[in-house]
């Protein structure tokens, strides 16, 4: 009700004052006329007052609520979107951190662990996932594992995808902070620079070279943007 009233002040305030019209109407009736016709210009605003409440009446039950049911089943929608994009990035995080972080607790990702990360962090390396298109049902070892160049790569195309469905889909119900951390995402160092420029190269220069994370920190910020937005959306 509060949401309707501060999105529909105007209307709201009219169909007050067309109660508070058709009451006097009903209280003065029998009442004597205070001027020449004042009655008959009493009972116009009377029928116009009826009419405002009937035409109210129709538009909360007919557009406000329907539509009310729709824009939530619409903002469901968006914040499941937006949980998978958080999931994945996260997962990249986790299963990094899982392999070059000594009692890696995913809760506690803090910019020292995205430092850490990344000054270990070898492209051949392996995640402890394993990756279907190398899985042989017979044998199922390390070779049949991601590696951190496989694995970041499928992580960021999945991203990238459901994004792309987020915008594709939703658009008229995106919201512009949310507009503007998703495309902030796409051109992220992780997405741009690290996943799309020099896992490309035959031979990768190390990370460990690094001395200011350009990658993970910003990388972190970002997820939780991200996840923040769909507060907007519950």
């Amino acid at each position: 009700m509060i949401n309707f009233i501060k999105n529909n002040t105007f209307i709201f305030v009219c169909f007050l004052f067309a109660i508070v019209i058709i009451w006097l109407y009903i209280q003065t009736m029998n009442i004597m006329e205070w001027f020449p016709h004042a009655g008959d210009w009493f009972q116009v605003l009377f029928q116009l007052a009826i009419g405002f409440v009937v035409s109210f009446i129709f538009y909360v039950t007919q557009v406000y609520l329907p539509r009310r049911k729709f824009i939530a089943k619409i903002n469901q929608c968006i914040s499941a979107r937006i949980q998978e994009i958080v999931s994945w990035m996260n997962e990249i995080f986790v299963q990094l951190g899982k392999i070059y972080i000594a009692n890696f607790d995913a809760k506690k990702l803090t910019n020292e662990c995205c430092m850490n990360i990344l000054l270990s962090l070898h492209v051949y390396d392996r995640v402890q996932l394993i990756n279907p298109s190398r899985l042989n049902l017979s044998c199922v070892g390390d070779e049949a594992r991601f590696t951190v160049k496989e694995w970041m790569t499928e992580s960021v195309k999945n991203i990238e995808l459901n994004i792309d469905k987020l915008l594709k889909y939703y658009s008229p119900y995106v919201t512009p902070e949310l507009m503007e951390v998703t495309e902030q995402i796409c051109k992220s160092s992780v997405h741009h620079n690290m996943v799309r420029m020099i896992f490309q190269m035959k031979n990768p220069p190390p990370f460990n070279s690094f001395k200011e994370d350009i990658f993970f920190k910003p990388y972190l910020r970002l997820m939780k943007r991200m996840e923040k937005t769909k507060n907007q959306y519950l």
